[in-house]
This record gives C-alpha cells, structure tokens and sequence, in this order.
C-alpha cells in the first residue's frame, strides 16, 4: 500500500492495514485449518542473557500457552489441543502446529528439525506456523523451512519485531 514509510500520513489513526494482513486459510489451501499452540521449550535472546534479560515488554509469554500444554510432550499437546478445539465446537480439516511462545527458531538447526518434523509427523498436522524474531533465523533455517514447503508441508512464519513510526 505504501512504497515507503514516508508516505503514511503523521496523523493518521486508522494504521490496520498496515500491521494486520487478512488471510484465510480455507481460501487459500482449500480446507478448515485451526491452529493448536504449542510450547516447543524454546528461549529468546531477550530473555537468556544473550540480548537482556526479562523479555520485551510487548511479548506476554504467559498468554501464549494455553492449559493443555502444560507439562506435556509435543505430541501429547496436539492430542489435548484437538480435544480442547473439538469440545468447543470447532470443526477443522486439519491443524497447524503453532509455536507460538518465545522464539521458535531460537535454536540450533537439529533442535529444530527435531521439534518442527515430530509436530508434521502427526496425522492431523498439515503444516508449522512459527513466531519468531529476524535476527534468531539465517540462511539455513530459512532453506530447511523451504525444505518442508517442497515436501508439502505448509509453513507460515509470524516475525515479532516492533517498528515504531
């Protein structure tokens, strides 16, 4: 919408449309896809000493995890997230493995690997949607998440870097 962020109006208020992309999954793969947060275990520059300590302040943890992931293997926290879905009357074709807290590329490369492909191993996981930060992926990680695409595993990426205007 703008080419550059020296065409946004100073005064304007209404700024969604540029923080907020509309999508649907069911329009654009062909089927109900609800997404199942999970706690992969990762950490965050922020918060282990790399960066500071803490976290950000716009980055609430706490409410990225729901109750059925607590204290749970990957695998089991799809099971109850299906369960948690399904009691509430949401009906879905597949799931997306959410990793959601923290920063999920926050890792080495096997961890990752170990993480992302025992979440698509499940039946009712069609892709990986990850939350991250630019500055925790590098040019392996993003040829690994193109891997997974030719596979046909859809994978979206979710950055959580602030901009202030």
């Amino acid at each position: 919408m703008f080419s550059d962020l020296s065409s946004i109006p100073s005064n304007s208020c209404n700024t969604r449309s540029l923080r907020y992309t509309p999508f649907s999954y069911s329009d654009r793969y062909g089927m109900r896809l609800q997404r199942l947060t999970l706690d992969g275990g990762f950490s965050c520059p922020n918060r282990d000493g790399t960066l500071g300590f803490g976290g950000c302040t716009f980055c609430d943890n706490a409410a990225f995890h729901p109750g059925y992931t607590k204290g749970k293997s990957l695998l089991e926290q799809i099971e109850a997230g299906i369960r948690f879905h399904a009691q509430r009357g949401r009906k879905a074709d597949g799931y997306l493995a959410y990793f959601q807290a923290f920063s999920n590329t926050y890792a080495p490369l096997p961890v990752l690997k170990e993480k992302y492909e025992k979440a698509l191993a499940h039946p009712s996981v069609k892709g990986i949607v990850i939350g991250t930060r630019p500055d925790c992926m590098d040019e392996e990680k993003l040829d690994y998440l193109a891997s997974l695409r030719v596979k046909g595993a859809i994978v979206r990426g979710r950055v959580r870097y602030r901009i202030r205007l």
